[in-house]
């Protein structure tokens, strides 16, 4: 059993890519992985080990344990990048810039960017976004709702109501695939036409909700 360093999978969101491809790494380089948190989200209090690979985020609980662990991790997250360690994370610069080309290549005109929370990584893909499209859009929203909590009533009526006042047509992009999801939502409620009038994009390419819609969506595939 030497020969099989025993890692813990800390993840405080579970993305079954995410887990797949770690699974792949841990397989090919004889890992003994331990995925109860990933599974179950409760912390292995007793687990004794070799090195964490984590997502870190607001959980105060996973950061205490990892950061006190005493054993190397690696971050999958920028969320806390107040805190020192390695990590492997997505280009979220490099996604609101694509995303900017996306929309300029099909000779869009208006934009909105669109995400249910104001985390870092919501930001960095609206900023990189915006700055791609400033010199060539008629007009640019922000659509981003800084309150997370919100009903799902209350972000269709709300994203709803931008809709019917913006000029159209109109290009949207989403931080994330399930965002791209409500948009798609309020865009149903409003009688507006996807992509007709509304073209819609997201980021993870997380087919479970790309491909399950009434119009399936495009989606920025950064390889979770």
């Amino acid at each position: 059993m030497a020969n099989y360093p025993h890692v813990l999978l800390a993840l405080s969101r579970y993305d079954y890519r995410t887990h797949r491809g770690i699974a792949k790494f841990a397989a090919k380089h004889n890992w003994h992985l331990n995925c109860e948190m990933a599974i179950t989200g409760k912390i292995p209090k007793d687990w004794q080990g070799d090195g964490i690979v984590t997502l870190l985020s607001d959980n105060h609980e996973l950061v205490n344990y990892v950061t006190n662990a005493d054993v190397p991790f690696v971050d999958l997250s920028i969320m806390r990048d107040d805190i020192e360690a390695p990590r492997v994370t997505a280009d979220n610069d490099a996604i609101g810039k694509l995303a900017g080309e996306y929309f300029l290549q099909r000779g869009y005109k208006n934009y909105a960017f669109y995400a249910t929370t104001t985390d870092k990584v919501a930001r960095i893909r609206r900023d990189n976004f915006f700055e791609q499209i400033s010199s060539f859009a008629n007009t640019i929203s922000d659509w981003g709702i800084s309150e997370n909590k919100k009903d799902w009533e209350s972000k269709i009526s709300i994203l709803k109501n931008q809709l019917l006042s913006a000029q159209l047509p109109i290009a949207i992009f989403a931080a994330r695939d399930l965002d791209a999801s409500i948009a798609l939502d309020a865009c149903i409620q409003a009688n507006l036409n996807v992509p007709e009038q509304v073209a819609i994009l997201g980021v993870d390419n997380n087919e479970l909700i790309t491909n399950s819609l009434q119009v399936p969506l495009s989606s920025i595939n950064h390889d979770v």
